[in-house]
């Protein structure tokens, strides 16, 4: 017992005050679980989330300046190709390792503490370790959330990861930085190389340019890179990577995109003044209503998303109506219909995704023009959209929100719902 004082240390937060006991390291101590070291100053996980929200930008790869496209590729297969296997090892081994649903059971358990790094480990020696461990991580969480239906109801399968399964790199692997011309560039590990990216820039790149600049000068704190595919079309004369499925199949071009997770500082708000309260939900006639306390409505439809969702079951119900048992084809026959299905789902995904980011971003600065400090949000009704990812919507609008620093209850039971 009196060694293991002996070997802690006391950090105080220096915006709260708030102090906490802790194992003594070199740079002062051990940071506790959500403490952060910003700027001169060391954070507690409620001070850094009062007065910061993470956000994420994304910038295309334009080129690779240490090293040639062809080797550049190759480590971007290699390391998807580790990625992909480690998420669907460690899924199974979560899976093999939890509970079984038996007739005794009234609920489901919580979950058990499952550590399968040692297993993950083996499993993927060449994966450095702090992208094993956000694998892990990740998988984790995606799991967890769909644990219930998993082993409760069986109301679904495992979650399946295909390739290519985003390859992350820790804060400690990656810097962000300037070229000679002001170019934005990382550089990061993948595999056993350092390598040096250079990003896209421009008009249509405005925002991430300028939250990327804040992290090169240190203002904002940077965490997590990933590196991912994006399908393209191959007249956008844009470097990338190219794809084609096993056994036949024409050519797919796809863009390499960098994404950069940052804290942000939230926008500072008169208390004094922004005391109102707006009640949003889904309606019958609209997508999205919100009523504030003065009585006054903002409204969306989102007609043209209808539209979307229309021609869409309409094209899936065509193709599968065009793939009869008595119209049998050879497989290299069909994967042209599997690689047109897979492309409308995709160009569906990016449109419902740039809606959803769009309507909660309009209704976010409306909440901020109001002076808006609550808002309710209630997505019970659902007849004017299905088919619809309301769930995302109401998590991006929460992210939203917390940028402006104010809160969202969800209505039904009455629970608050904050981005970290």
């Amino acid at each position: 017992m009196t060694d293991d004082k002996a070997n802690t240390v006391e950090i105080a937060c220096d915006v709260t005050g708030e102090t906490r006991r802790t194992r003594a390291s070199l740079d002062g101590g051990k940071l506790p679980p959500g403490w952060r070291r910003h700027a001169g100053k060391t954070w507690s996980g409620d001070a850094w989330k009062k007065h910061f929200y993470c956000a994420a930008i994304t910038m295309p790869v334009l080129k690779p300046i240490n090293a040639d496209w062809a080797e550049f590729r190759a480590a971007l297969t290699q390391a998807w190709g580790q990625a992909t296997r480690l998420s669907n090892f460690a899924t199974t081994a979560m899976y093999a390792r939890d509970v079984r649903r038996t007739e005794e059971m009234e609920k489901l358990p919580p979950m058990p503490n499952i550590n399968i790094y040692h297993e993950a480990r083996a499993a993927e020696p060449g994966l450095p370790t702090g992208s094993l461990n956000s694998i892990l991580h990740a998988v984790r969480g995606k799991y967890s959330r769909r644990r219930y239906d998993v082993i409760w109801t069986a109301a679904e399968t495992l979650p399946n990861y295909k390739y290519p399964t985003p390859y992350p790199v820790t804060r400690d692997k990656w810097k962000p930085s300037f070229g000679d011309e002001g170019e934005p560039i990382v550089a990061c590990r993948i595999c056993d190389k350092r390598y040096k990216l250079q990003l896209r820039r421009g008009k249509g790149f405005r925002r991430q340019y300028a939250a990327f600049a804040r992290a090169v000068r240190g203002e904002v704190a940077y965490t997590e890179l990933a590196l991912y595919r994006q399908r393209a079309n191959e007249g956008d004369h844009r470097n990338g990577v190219e794809s084609k499925e096993n056994g036949g199949g024409g050519r797919q071009h796809h863009r390499i995109m960098c994404k950069v997770v940052l804290w942000l500082p939230k926008e500072a708000r008169d208390r004094r003044r922004n005391d109102g309260v707006l009640a949003i939900g889904t309606a019958q006639d609209c997508l999205l209503l919100a009523v504030d306390q003065d009585g006054r409505e903002w409204r969306y439809h989102a007609e043209h998303a209808r539209r979307w969702i229309a021609e869409h079951r309409r094209k899936l119900a065509a193709l599968s109506d065009d793939r009869k048992c008595e119209y049998r084809r050879p497989r290299r026959a069909g994967l042209g219909e599997r690689e047109y299905t897979d492309k409308i789902c995709a160009k569906q995904r990016r449109r419902m995704k740039t809606l959803i980011d769009q309507v909660t971003a309009a209704l976010a600065n409306y909440a901020r023009r109001r002076r808006i400090a609550t808002v309710t949000y209630d997505d019970a009704a659902r007849g004017y959209m299905e088919s619809f990812a309301y769930a995302e919507m109401k998590t991006t609008l929460a992210n939203k929100l917390n940028k402006y620093d104010i809160v969202m209850e969800t209505a039904s039971a009455n629970e608050t719902t904050k981005s970290d």
